[in-house]
């Protein structure tokens, strides 16, 4: 168990308030569920005996699929629920009080006799509000993303208990020809054999999941965590899942590995008391061409040798392929020509934004004071510039964040506190299950935080709602999601839905998309005249009392309910009427069409295609520039990608109008499966079947390739696309 430290609201304090009255809410996973009380709402949980018959029949078949055996168990699958009144009455001050107080409601939190709960942590605030975290295991192995959380005021009051848990597991035991973890590392390695793999074998945990989003059905595997096996997140893992069987199931992008506590023992190899600590003058020049002189603080070694390092903060600078390669901390030292321009913006704003936290309470990216290492020029996993920043995860004792070295990410301060706040939220959640709307709210978060902490560095006003304002092209708009392609309220053009297998080709479920819901509630509230201290004070206990599944639906509800606790009461009206204008309260898609938009949806349910293959419906516009990567068709500007929806298999978007061509590519999940890439193309006469990569070159070399397929889509229209034939194509040998 953790004891984290305070954090603090940067100007005056104001205490916490003891609530009283509000409605208890629970919401099962995959539903919005019903306001009132979570007796009610907790009955959706399968108990029929049509509905554990349906479950046994799905049992059988995943087994048989995933060749998992008796690895797959039941449960009823998960059931979020956040709880604020009705509460327990004993005073609660450890976790031994805080368990027996979260056990007395677990019929309310929709939780059985098999709940098993262990501390994780204990998380204490400046005003005395105390969060006690703990995690869901079966026998002893943890059940992936089922935390519960217990908040507790000054006097030991419960406040608040936020849960997300898996009832009815059966505790059995593992099969006895189970692999060890040895054997899941070495199937990683085998699968990967050819590319540049690094495991992080101490951080290797046998764990339960679920087959899919909202399933009922769990197994047992290994989780392998190696550096990333694609460079389309900022993220610098992958989370490898492997079966008792020995058979490779899937992968994940993970911000960090989940047991980071394995690997916290490692001492830092740099000698922060090595050498004279001196501050220099040195100039900088930012992406606008003006030139500023800074003071930055360096460690002068005994033979002269200048290296970018602060002892009194314990941050370094060194170059990230050497520590990737073997963990060494390749220092920056200072050449004939001083410093790389932009490794000191990288180096001067990461000691801005730990001042900014330190100020608050929170000492260090993790709270834990432990040393910072900036790795610049940063590579993906084929030796080329990453085109990104990364939050990296806790190596080797230093919490690290990486930079590539031909953007210039260092003079983009947001961007700089976005990742920051991965290391600290990463903290307060305990884990986040990147994907669907929990990924959304974890991206979210960090743009917000990140945002708010560049305002309060003083940082010029122009763009304060835009991320990376100082690149040539910002990544996102937070007062108007729209014109970066990201939805403002659900159903809105671009908004995506939730994805039952989540994957690198439906951004986990539209986790960097439908980031933009909650970014405009804050841009809303700063409308409101909600100052940036308050604001960052306010999403910093939103970051404690989520739990790794959160969705936007119980986000709703936590939300006022934070306000009220921290006493921000006078922006209660704007934050309810964010919450309703955006329509994070339901996961269902409204009937009415955008303005200047036409829904366009096809009449056809992928479910039974959807765990074999990466479905991705891209409308492109008619006239659109083609864009390359590495000479090939990367996409096209204005393109509309989409998936099915977890709900019903169903694919529908609202598109702006004019005139598209659709195409639906389907790409086999397995590398080594009998099935093909395929791409299906649509017109009026009907559907055509040709293969992806050949198409690309054809499209490529023939901008007019596409002519034949256009439709139009007029605003105010809903467009119904027939699928008719479609099944054919698809399954056509």
């Amino acid at each position: 168990m953790q004891h984290k430290r305070k954090f603090r609201k940067k100007r005056t304090m104001i205490a916490s308030l003891l609530l009283a009255g509000i409605m208890a809410f629970s919401t099962a996973c995959g539903s919005s569920g019903d306001t009132g009380s979570s007796e009610s709402s907790s009955a959706t949980a399968a108990t029929e005996v049509d509905q554990e018959a349906i479950a046994e029949a799905r049992l059988l078949l995943f087994k048989e699929d995933h060749n998992v055996g008796d690895d797959a168990i039941t449960g009823k699958g998960f059931v979020n629920t956040f709880l604020a009144d009705n509460l327990p009455t004993d005073t609660v001050k450890d976790e031994e009080a805080a368990q027996k107080a979260i056990m007395s409601v677990m019929d309310r939190l929709g939780g059985d006799s098999t709940i098993k709960l262990e501390s994780d942590s204990v998380r204490p605030t400046e005003t005395g509000v105390t969060y006690y975290i703990f995690n869901q295991f079966i026998s002893d192995v943890r059940v992936y993303g089922a935390a519960v959380k217990l908040i507790a005021d000054k006097d030991g009051k419960v406040i608040g208990i936020s849960s997300s848990i898996v009832p009815g597991l059966e505790d059995k035991s593992k099969d006895e020809d189970a692999i060890n973890e040895e054997a899941a590392i070495k199937v990683v390695e085998e699968k990967y054999a050819g590319q540049k793999l690094t495991v992080y074998k101490e951080a290797t945990e046998l764990t339960l999941l679920p087959e899919d989003q909202g399933s009922a059905i769990y197994y047992y595997a290994w989780v392998v965590y190696t550096n990333a096996v694609s460079n389309l997140y900022d993220t610098m893992y992958t989370a490898h899942y492997v079966s008792l069987s020995g058979k490779y199931i899937n992968n994940a992008a993970v911000k960090t590995p989940g047991s980071e506590d394995a690997r916290s023992g490692v001492n830092p190899t740099f000698d922060f008391e090595s050498g004279t600590m001196n501050e220099i003058a040195v100039k900088v020049t930012h992406t606008n061409g003006k030139e500023e002189e800074i003071t930055i603080p360096v460690i002068v070694q005994d033979d002269g040798t200048t290296i970018l390092a602060d002892p009194k903060r314990k941050i370094v600078c060194a170059e990230f392929a050497p520590f990737n390669n073997s963990g060494e901390v390749d220092t920056i030292k200072k050449g004939d020509n001083g410093f790389d321009n932009l490794v000191l913006l990288e180096y001067s704003n990461t000691i801005r934004i730990y001042d900014y936290f330190n100020e608050i309470g929170w000492t260090g990216a993790d709270g834990e004071e432990t040393p910072i290492l900036i790795l610049v020029n940063a590579l993906d996993e084929n030796g080329d510039p990453a085109n990104n920043a990364y939050y990296v995860g806790k190596i080797n004792g230093y919490q690290c964040f990486g930079f590539d070295g031909t953007i210039p990410y260092g003079d983009c301060v947001d961007v700089m506190a976005h990742e920051y706040t991965h290391c600290v939220t990463s903290q307060m959640m305990t884990m986040n299950l990147y994907e669907n709307d929990a990924g959304a709210i974890n991206e979210a978060l960090s743009d917000i935080i990140g945002n708010l902490v560049e305002m309060g560095l003083g940082e010029p006003k122009e763009g304060y709602w835009l991320i990376a304002e100082n690149l040539e092209k910002p990544l996102r708009n937070m007062a108007d999601p729209n014109k970066i392609s990201q939805p403002a309220y659900v159903g809105d053009r671009y908004h995506v839905p939730q994805v039952n297998v989540a994957s690198d080709a439906n951004d986990r479920g539209g986790v960097h998309t439908n980031s933009s819901l909650l970014n405009l509630i804050s841009y809303k509230l700063d409308q409101a005249g909600m100052p940036p201290e308050d604001q960052v004070y306010f999403w910093l206990n939103v970051s404690l009392a989520i739990t790794p599944r959160t969705d936007y639906p119980e986000m709703a509800k936590i939300l006022p309910w934070c306000m009220k606790q921290n006493g921000y009461e006078k922006y209660l009206d704007a934050l309810n009427k964010a919450i309703e204008e955006t329509g994070i309260s339901s996961t269902d898609i409204p009937t009415t069409i955008p303005d200047g938009c036409a829904r366009a949806s096809l009449d056809m349910d992928f479910s039974e295609y959807d765990e074999n293959y990466d479905i991705v419906a891209s409308f492109i516009p008619k006239g659109a520039d083609i864009i390359e990567a590495n000479g090939a068709i990367a996409g096209f500007e204005g393109q509309v990608d989409t998936w099915p929806s977890s709900k019903d298999g169903k694919i529908s978007v609202a598109l702006p109008e004019g005139s598209y061509a659709l195409m639906v590519s389907f790409t086999p999940r397995k590398k080594n499966s009998d099935l093909t890439d395929v791409m299906l193309l649509y017109s009026d006469e009907g559907w055509t079947k040709t293969q992806v990569l050949l198409f690309m070159v054809k499209l490529k070399n023939d901008p007019d390739a596409l002519a034949k397929n256009y439709k139009e889509f007029a605003a105010g229209k809903n467009v119904e696309i027939s699928t008719n034939g479609l099944k054919e194509l698809i399954e056509e040998k």
